[in-house]
């Protein structure tokens, strides 16, 4: 997985890496004018007393041909394609500004070829040989270079708008078609008509070429999920590059599957507060990514706690994968109404336990019992671990049903240095996550229990953006004393930890703040798709170590001044059906985003090559000669 999101993530950030506007329209005249003057200069072999006027007027012509087309261009995108919002006018100046560099490109160089033949004839054959090939290619290569031009437009268009393939090819031929037009009016020529008519058999070519390369770009995802491989590529790009998520929502809803998901809510209270804070620990995964489908879930669950409770609700990473990525914000909405009625039918629990932690192997557990429940929180920090699955938290769970009732368990998912696989049934870690999961179950039972004493603290402007990999519920703390222990959760808004990051923070708080801590994240996705080398930064790739661990002991402190006598109550159930990305589809889908990449460079030049030869025929065998 790690290397095909880090390919993945390559792709995307080479896509529309665009100059300033200044910058692409000087390309635009700069290129216009000197391929213009150049390709008139190879048409005359001889040389001229006059080159200068010559080039000049080859640079006039040059501007003729390609400033009305990127003109009309513009104007025909910016109103076709006004359904999506990826084309805006830097990036429609962009792809306006690749027309024409490919445009005089190839025009220049197929010129280029003709002129190199015309020179090798004169030198073997004398001054009278050639009989005007660079001339001839000169006329024809600005059909085959307009007609080029044409199959790039149609990617472009139709793998980043919504106008549909008809629409896609009428916008299509706005710009070489108005190059020729230009062309003709500079240089009229006799049977304009089978010009023309050539001209448009070779752009019907590429552009029958660009649409069997699309077919052929989707097909891998066509096949796997039986979804429009393009359409799925262009939600891809709009959430990416705009933030808007409802095209990339519909293609997951197609491919989704319902799934009930486990859904625990803690409700802690004081005699000044009620609710003081609330903890929800959804089941369901936060993700793919920025803000499609629950990627924001942590906060849409801080936003209900303000709004609904006035009060503090948070959202620590619950035993979950991408698999159970919700598919759109409708089912985060359904899913939200869920938590309410979850946290209506939470009921008291009677005590508390301390909080202990145990290790087997390399996986580290703390536990504290509340009532009759569990709550296990799973680390491997200052060793990597990515998510871990439901399945994997439902056997642990089954391994501890003759020590406690019920467990709720939290991957603190805080230490990560690469993409790792998450744990999913048969990894080996699980005897190791098994075996600690009871020794501390059983050493929190152990322990003196007692109401508890409850302190909440939280910051949400801490300084940091999503792009340094802080969300936007910032930092949460709650300390919870029992028979004099402190025990501090602190959860960060972020997705995941550089690795040693955790035992830093937990050493500047026990025991000079606490008696225990540990330090979690949200796995929020707001975060993702945005910046560093993996598409997000984790806690301390970006935020100073110094800073976010000093505002810490400053929030720790503030809890621990608002400690007073409260009490727990608890939810543990299930959801209704929801609709997940579902078991596979977060790996596949990453994983074939490169296989397309790959299609579409393998075929793209058998395709391209094709219809260039095609259009050489036409333009070397049907076109009458001279022009």
């Amino acid at each position: 997985m790690s290397e095909d999101v880090q390919s993945t993530i390559s792709l995307y950030k080479r896509l529309f890496s665009l100059p300033r506007n200044r910058t692409q329209i000087i390309i635009i005249f700069g290129a216009s004018l000197l391929v213009g003057g150049l390709t008139e200069l190879l048409r005359y072999l001889g040389g001229s007393p006059f080159t200068g006027m010559v080039f000049l007027r080859g640079a006039i012509r040059g501007l003729i041909i390609t400033i009305p087309a990127a003109l009309l261009t513009l104007l025909a995108f910016r109103l076709g394609t006004r359904k999506g919002t990826i084309l805006n006018w830097h990036r429609l100046l962009g792809v306006v500004t690749t027309a024409v560099i490919v445009l005089l490109l190839i025009w220049f160089l197929s010129t280029l070829i003709g002129w190199t033949i015309e020179i090798i004839f004169k030198l073997h054959y004398g001054p009278l040989a050639g009989g005007g090939i660079a001339t001839t290619f000169y006329l024809r290569n600005l059909i085959l270079a307009a007609a080029f031009t044409s199959a790039i437009l149609l990617l472009i268009v139709l793998s980043t708008s919504r106008v549909g393939v008809t629409g896609g090819v009428f916008l299509t031929l706005v710009f070489p078609t108005t190059a020729m037009v230009m062309y003709v009016l500079t240089e009229p020529v006799p049977t304009q008509w089978i010009f023309l008519i050539i001209y448009f058999l070779c752009t019907l070519t590429f552009i029958s070429g660009s649409g069997i390369l699309l077919t052929a770009v989707g097909h891998p995802l066509k096949k796997a999920f039986s979804v429009d491989g393009i359409q799925m590529f262009r939600g891809f790009l709009e959430v990416w590059m705009e933030d808007r998520a409802d095209l990339m929502e519909e293609s997951l809803t197609q491919i989704g599957q319902e799934k009930i998901l486990p859904l625990s809510v803690m409700k802690f209270s004081t005699n000044t507060k009620d609710p003081l804070l609330v903890t929800v620990i959804p089941g369901a995964h936060p993700g793919p990514f920025k803000n499609t489908g629950s990627s924001a879930l942590p906060t849409r669950i801080g936003e209900w706690g303000r709004t609904t409770l006035n009060s503090i609700a948070c959202s620590p990473h619950s035993a979950s994968t991408h698999d159970l990525n919700l598919v759109s914000k409708n089912e985060v909405e359904r899913f939200m109404n869920m938590v309410q009625t979850a946290y209506e039918q939470t009921t008291p629990i009677s005590d508390v336990s301390q909080f202990c932690r145990t290790t087997s192997g390399t996986i580290h557990v703390g536990c504290q019992v509340f009532g009759d429940t569990a709550v296990l929180l799973f680390t491997r920090s200052p060793i990597e671990m990515d998510d871990i699955s439901l399945a994997v938290a439902e056997q642990i769970t089954s391994e501890l049903k003759s020590l406690i009732k019920r467990c709720i368990i939290i991957d603190t998912h805080n230490c990560m240095s690469e993409l790792k696989e998450s744990v999913y049934e048969g990894s080996e870690l699980i005897p190791d996550m098994i075996a600690a999961a009871k020794t501390a179950v059983r050493e929190a039972l152990k322990t003196a229990r007692g109401k508890p004493e409850i302190g909440v603290a939280q910051r949400t402007e801490t300084g940091y953006t999503e792009g340094e990999g802080m969300g936007s519920e910032g930092i949460t703390v709650s300390i919870i004393e029992v028979a004099g222990q402190k025990m501090a959760y602190v959860l960060l808004d972020g997705n995941n930890m550089v690795v040693g990051f955790r035992e830093k923070i937990v050493n500047a708080l026990v025991p000079q703040h606490v008696d225990a801590a540990e330090i979690m994240t949200s796995d929020t996705h707001q975060t993702a798709a945005i910046s560093a080398s993996n598409g997000y930064s984790p806690i301390g790739e970006l935020i100073s170590h110094e800073d976010l661990t000093s505002q810490i002991i400053e929030l720790v402190r503030e809890a621990t001044t608002k400690l007073e006598p409260g009490n727990v109550a608890l939810y543990q159930g299930t959801t209704e059906p929801l609709v997940v990305m579902g078991q596979g589809t977060a790996d596949k889908l990453t994983s074939l985003i490169p296989v397309s990449a790959s299609v579409a460079k393998r075929w793209g030049i058998i395709i391209y090559a094709v219809a260039f030869i095609i259009s050489l025929i036409l333009l070397l065998f049907v076109l009458p000669l001279p022009i």
